[in-house]
């Protein structure tokens, strides 16, 4: 597998993105390739593309691929309807009634080509229509807990909370961040020089931030858990902020996208540099 990058787990299978190639590969729970899916995802143009162009929800897998978002059918295997997008779309997430895809500004600052803004596809008819704009580019996209997150790329930081039925916004201030991370009690902001969390109705986050926070090239959240890819497997309590799981594995480079998901009792991590999936057993 040349270039794995994200990475979901969805209908008993691991679905990867082959960033070499624009594929979706899909993987069952013994790392057996079931199927390959060619030209329907966003193929890497730099090591760390491909943060946000795989989901699944509404009996689908979705992809991102160049100015397209592309439904793939679990039971075939195969895409069975494609929404156009702008070409400039950043990533996609899927929760809270739709298929939400985030969209940096269409030129440069001060070019007056246009705000950054928020499509919404609607997943029974596949609509897509502009649902808001933002104040900067996205730098990390997630939907979960009632809202749709969006990272500012900005120097300053900071967050959009999206409400997803009126599409009303607030800022909350944070750290830069690479990873949203919506979970039951807290959103975690991760990224490789801080960690904190934010309440799901808060516009601040907890004063605590993690001492030694961990590298992140990819994250998600499972069974209240919190797993990081930092080139090792790391896993915290989605409440607490407490340590659960360590796993060494063979370090990845930071500038690098690297999914990981969990599926059953085993983890699955796509390793960029030593071009591979790894699936590691929680079972010890």
């Amino acid at each position: 597998m040349r270039k794995p990058g994200a990475v979901v787990a969805a209908f008993g299978s691991i679905w990867v993105q082959e960033a070499a190639s624009g594929s979706v590969w899909r993987i069952d729970r013994h790392g057996k390739i079931v199927a390959k899916i060619p030209g329907v995802i966003r193929a890497a143009r730099d090591p760390g593309s491909g943060s946000f162009t795989l989901a699944a929800g509404f009996g689908s897998v979705w992809a991102l691929g160049d100015g397209v978002v592309v439904r793939i059918d679990p039971d075939t295997n195969e895409p069975n309807s494609r929404v156009d997008v702008p070409s400039y779309a950043f990533g996609l997430a899927v929760g809270e009634g739709a298929v939400w895809v985030s969209c940096c500004a269409p030129g440069p600052p001060g070019s007056g080509a246009g705000w950054p803004h928020l499509i919404r596809i609607d997943p029974a008819t596949g609509t897509a229509t502009v649902f808001a704009t933002l104040p900067t580019s996205p730098s990390s996209f997630a939907v979960g807990s009632g809202y749709v997150w969006w990272g500012n790329f900005s120097e300053a930081g900071a967050m959009q909370r999206v409400d997803p039925v009126t599409g009303s916004q607030v800022r909350i201030e944070s750290t830069n961040m690479r990873f949203i991370v919506p979970t039951r009690r807290w959103i975690w902001l991760l990224s490789g020089g801080a960690r904190q969390r934010v309440a799901t109705g808060s516009a601040a986050p907890a004063k605590d931030v993690a001492r030694e926070p961990p590298i992140a090239i990819g994250a998600t959240y499972a069974d209240g858990t919190v797993w990081i890819n930092g080139g090792d497997v790391i896993g915290f309590d989605a409440d607490t902020g407490k340590s659960r799981v360590k796993i060494d594995l063979p370090k990845a480079s930071p500038q690098a996208t690297g999914g990981i998901a969990k599926l059953d009792s085993r983890i699955w991590i796509a390793d960029p540099a030593g071009q591979q999936l790894i699936g590691a057993s929680l079972e010890h």
